[in-house]
């Protein structure tokens, strides 16, 4: 696992990784509530995920999560995981969502041509929706 800190304040924000089972390898994070709804679970399970997928050499990763937990499985969207299965074996109702590495790399060759053209707006952040727009006007 690998501490989240803050860039600025360096203020631990929680951490990510990944852990072995029996089914193969997994990947977590954990946050502090003060940090959920910012961003910082994507940004940080994306670099994790790239990392074990292209640095560790793992050729599948998958998430597990309570169903009810509805801000972790929009992260897991977002990185591009399929759903897998789901259980409640003993616990609350859980779902498994996976991604392999050919996934992953076209989702990341598609991530850039759409990033490519975006713009920052002094934000950190892309402006997507411009980009997308500029995609339209040139197709």
């Amino acid at each position: 696992m690998w501490t989240l800190a803050e860039r600025k304040s360096r203020v631990i924000l929680g951490d990510v990784g990944f852990l072995a089972d029996a089914d193969g390898i997994e990947i977590g994070w954990h946050l502090r509530r003060e940090s959920w709804g910012l961003g910082y679970a994507t940004e940080a399970a994306r670099a994790c995920l790239t990392y074990g997928l292209s640095e560790l050499g793992f050729h599948r990763v998958s998430a597990y999560v309570e169903t009810a937990n509805a801000a972790s499985v929009r992260v897991i969207n977002k990185l591009g995981m399929s759903f897998a299965r789901t259980g409640a074996d003993g616990v609350p109702p859980w779902a498994e969502y996976a991604i392999d590495r050919a996934s992953a790399t076209r989702r990341a060759a598609c991530d850039r041509r759409s990033v490519g053209a975006a713009r920052h707006d002094g934000s950190g952040r892309p402006d997507l929706l411009k980009a997308r727009r500029q995609e339209q006007a040139r197709a």
